[in-house]
């Protein structure tokens, strides 16, 4: 069943924040939607997943130093146009993770919490990290050019 034919008659939704790959969210602006052939996610787009691509939901707790420990479902999925780390905070996770196990998903209650060490860039976010590593090269070259300037006026 492709992406685009799975409608998303949602039978529970709530509202939250999102982690999608380096990008983060804050509550309010994301919202989680759930039947039982797909959950989505969306924050400014939509992401869904078919369930058969869903490989794992887990819980995921944020950062230890954080003002408050933020606490979220972390997707682990085999869609590979989507970003691969996703998280959907919430502030009620015993409610989310009730109502997914009532449409049939198996929860796990802790994940692995591992960012950055086994994961695979999408390619966005190659394309994003090269043209933040190109402008601080242009604004070193181009320092080096003013200064340059200023020593032989």
């Amino acid at each position: 069943m492709s992406q685009k034919a799975i409608r998303m008659v949602s039978k529970f939704s709530q509202i939250g924040g999102a982690r999608i790959g380096f990008f983060n969210a804050t509550w309010p602006l994301a919202k989680f939607s759930a039947t039982s052939e797909a959950v989505s996610v969306r924050c400014a787009f939509k992401f869904i997943f078919p369930k058969d691509k869903i490989y794992r939901l887990s819980r995921y707790d944020g950062h230890p130093n954080a003002l408050y420990r933020p606490t979220g479902l972390q997707i682990q999925h085999d869609v590979s146009s989507y970003p691969v780390f996703f998280v959907f905070w919430t502030f009620n996770f015993e409610r989310l993770k009730r109502e997914l196990e009532a449409l049939g998903y198996k929860v796990r209650e802790n994940s692995t919490n591992s960012r950055c060490c086994s994961r695979r860039r999408t390619t966005v976010e190659r394309i994003s990290a090269r043209m933040i590593f190109w402008g601080r090269g242009m604004l070193r070259d181009s320092a080096d050019w003013i200064g340059r300037e200023a020593a032989n006026p």
